[in-house]
């Protein structure tokens, strides 16, 4: 025996839609679709066929709207929600349609053989994705293969990375080590030079004033014509020493201090020695002075004499002689 099947109407997926002397047989995916469909239906008949409603036979009424097919009219709130939940379909959407319709050869009541058309070119599109899915899988696990290697290679070079910032880390340290080092060396070696330049202008303003000329200076002759050129040469370079510019941190050389109380000490030494030798000559030359004044006054008191005398016998032969012609 068979049993046979019995099925609710409003379980099944297909429908009659009868406009006018047409007919369309429309067959939905699934009884939700269908539902979804005359419950839209339904709306739109409510808010644009207030009077001239359509009749629906065995097909569920939307329990929502129900209180609106008693009215003569919808309310406003209905109107609005109707209005912001109808969607027309465009000039385009009705063309791309049509087009359709006629690459099928297929006309606007034939919509349920152009529904069953799309659902067996649905099925064979989801057939031939499952088929390629399937072939694929080599494909997709050589890809999930590919994709591991390349994590283990990228975490790989993420390590080596790390190594070279490390490497690269002290490297950096060592360059800015030897920066500072070269950077030190170039104040060293400027300071070195100019520690050079101050030492050779110190030795040359010493060595102006030789070991020769503080040894004439101290056993200088000033009775000796050729010892007065040579105590002059050394004075003269002892005046250079003294009146040339000099550094402002030469003073403060211990060698220089030395050098220059030194000189100073010779300096003073030999002013003595000078002033007592010019004081001895202008000493002597008072007294030759002296003496030459004495011999000049006892000279002119000898020629005062010896003229009167020679006036006087000038006199006496001047009177004889008038006597004798008178």
């Amino acid at each position: 025996m068979y049993r046979t099947r019995c099925y609710r109407i409003e379980a099944l997926p297909e429908f009659d839609l009868h406009i006018g002397d047409h007919s369309f047989k429309l067959c939905a995916s699934a009884a939700e679709e269908k539902d979804a469909f005359i419950r839209h239906l339904f709306k739109f008949a409510s808010k644009y066929l207030p009077v001239q409603k359509p009749d629906f036979v065995n097909v569920p009424i939307p329990v929502d709207v129900s209180s609106t097919v008693v009215a003569t009219e919808p309310s406003v709130d209905v109107q609005e929600e109707n209005f912001a939940q109808y969607q027309p379909v465009s000039a385009k959407e009705e063309a791309d349609f049509r087009r359709m319709l006629t690459f099928f050869n297929l006309s606007i009541g034939e919509a349920d053989k152009f529904a069953t058309m799309l659902n067996d070119q649905l099925q064979s599109l989801d057939g031939a994705n499952i088929d390629s899915i399937m072939g694929s899988e080599v494909a997709v696990n050589d890809l999930i293969k590919v994709i591991d290697s390349a994590i283990e290679e990228t975490n790989r070079l993420d390590s080596q990375l790390d190594v070279f910032d490390k490497l690269l880390s002290h490297v950096r340290d060592s360059v800015e080590l030897i920066e500072e080092k070269d950077s030190l060396g170039c104040v060293e070696r400027k300071n070195t030079r100019l520690l050079r330049n101050y030492l050779a202008e110190a030795i040359s303003l010493i060595d102006v004033v030789s070991e020769e000329h503080i040894e004439i200076l101290r056993a200088g002759n000033l009775s000796d014509p050729i010892s007065i050129s040579r105590c002059s040469a050394a004075a003269r370079a002892l005046q250079n020493y003294s009146s040339s510019r000099m550094n402002a941190a030469m003073p403060l050389m211990a060698a220089f201090k030395e050098r220059n109380e030194e000189l100073n000490q010779l300096t003073e030494a030999f002013v003595e020695k000078l002033m007592a030798h010019l004081s001895a000559l202008f000493s002597r030359l008072v007294q030759l002075t002296r003496c030459f004044f004495n011999r000049l006054s006892h000279i002119v008191l000898l020629s005062s004499q010896v003229l009167a005398v020679l006036v006087g016998q000038i006199n006496g032969e001047v009177v004889s002689l008038y006597f004798g012609f008178s």
